[in-house]
């Protein structure tokens, strides 16, 4: 039976007790559910922001758009207002059929009123079907060669100072035949001051506009937030779908993520479209920016995850520990009886115990008191020795036949009687 005993101890050590059983369960259990409960906070508030910048975003972009649709629509009243004046026209076409000072003169003096009363139109040309000036407000391109054009037409240059401005051609009709074109440049600082304004873009915002080349390139119009020099110079390759202003040019309109920027860093971004003429737009973020509370949140759970883990460490194993008093309390008593002494018993008034435990302490108490009843009064002589073959309890059969009083064999070893 000794034997038996202890080829069962190392297996029986190398089990895990109900202390750390239930601290590991415990420990588990908490950090399952904080991870869930973490991680689906956080894939809610991460949609939310999306949402809440999508909205943001796109308000800007309806304000961006309607204050350049302003601007290209007052400037379409003003160039109709130069070319709806029929003395204009008149004398374009006499002046055709029969050169005459006085009417060149009196189209000279119209543009030089028009630009009076429109100061962003800088230069006011007017040009006849061979696609000569005949009459300007600069008096140097009178005589020269211009390109002579029968539809209505919007593009961008640079002025002599390097800015960007807007040039306007609008065919002149008299009598429903084309008698010449007029051809206006227009200063353009608005559509600078529009792309310029960074109101609720944070740090890394911009409005962008761009027109399409005939590649189907995109060239930007206007200065850029982090590229000064890029107005009319900076291209963006018509290949390039994914930064946001070629998906704009391409009439993409709505909300984009899987972008990056001229930069090439990861945005957030809207575009639109504006048929006329021919432009797209874009509000843009930084990633980064938009998802920092993200981020942020999402340090500040890891960081409460870890403090979580601690804490449930501390209460796992005090839970464990007062789970378990019991248990240990009758392991040690149940060693106790093991050892010799068979006196000792479970307290069965003890505060240890609640009502699973106590019907185990109770069992142990009879267990102990019938297995002794039943050692006692055996007619046969036995003994019980611990591993070292000392004697810890004789009954009384064996004293007897041994010829030792009660008690006197208890402390020597068995070879003794042998």
């Amino acid at each position: 039976m000794d034997d038996i005993n202890q080829e069962k101890t190392p297996a029986a050590n190398e089990r895990m007790g109900v202390h750390k059983r239930t601290t590991l369960m415990l420990l588990l259990f908490g950090i399952v559910v904080s991870s869930v409960i973490t991680l689906v906070a956080l894939s809610s508030f991460k949609e939310q922001l999306k949402n809440d910048f999508h909205a943001h975003l796109l308000s800007v972009a309806e304000i961006q758009k309607l204050r350049v649709e302003t601007f290209v629509e007052r400037s379409k009243e003003r160039m109709v207002l130069v070319s709806s004046s029929t003395q204009l026209r008149i004398s374009l076409q006499s002046l055709q059929q029969k050169h005459s000072q006085a009417h060149q003169d009196k189209m000279i003096q119209i543009v030089h009123d028009a630009q009076n009363s429109i100061p962003d139109f800088y230069e006011i040309s007017v040009v006849n079907i061979e696609g000569r000036v005949v009459a300007s407000t600069l008096p140097d391109l009178i005589g020269k060669t211009r390109f002579h054009r029968e539809l209505s037409h919007w593009g961008a240059e640079k002025d002599s100072e390097g800015k960007l401005s807007i040039h306007l051609h609008e065919p002149l009709l008299l009598d429903q035949r084309v008698v010449g074109s007029l051809h206006i440049m227009s200063h353009a600082a608005e559509l600078s001051e529009i792309s310029s304004s960074y109101a609720g873009l944070g740090e890394s915002g911009e409005s962008l506009l761009a027109e399409q080349l005939e590649n189907g390139d995109a060239r930007f119009l206007t200065p850029l937030r982090f590229d000064a020099e890029a107005a009319l110079k900076r291209t963006i390759s018509a290949d390039r779908i994914d930064i946001p202003i070629i998906r704009a040019l391409g009439r993409q309109a709505g909300f984009h993520e899987d972008i990056v920027d001229y930069r090439e860093i990861p945005v957030v971004a809207v575009t639109t479209y504006l048929s006329n003429p021919h432009w797209g737009l874009l509000i843009k973020m930084d990633q980064a920016e938009v998802y920092k509370p993200y981020l942020t949140l999402r340090n500040q759970l890891a960081m409460l995850l870890v403090l979580i883990a601690f804490a449930g460490v501390l209460f796992a194993y005090y839970i464990a520990k007062h789970w378990s008093r019991p248990l240990h309390y009758l392991t040690a008593v149940a060693d106790s009886i093991r050892r010799g002494d068979h006196t000792a018993r479970a307290d069965l008034k003890s505060e240890l115990f609640d009502q699973e435990t106590y019907q185990l302490a109770r069992s142990l108490n009879e267990m102990t008191d019938e297995l002794l009843q039943v050692f006692e009064s055996s007619l046969s002589g036995m003994l019980i020795v611990d591993r070292d073959g000392q004697i810890i309890q004789s009954n009384r059969a064996l004293d007897q036949i041994f010829g030792y009083e009660p008690g006197e064999l208890i402390g020597p070893l068995v070879e003794t009687l042998v």
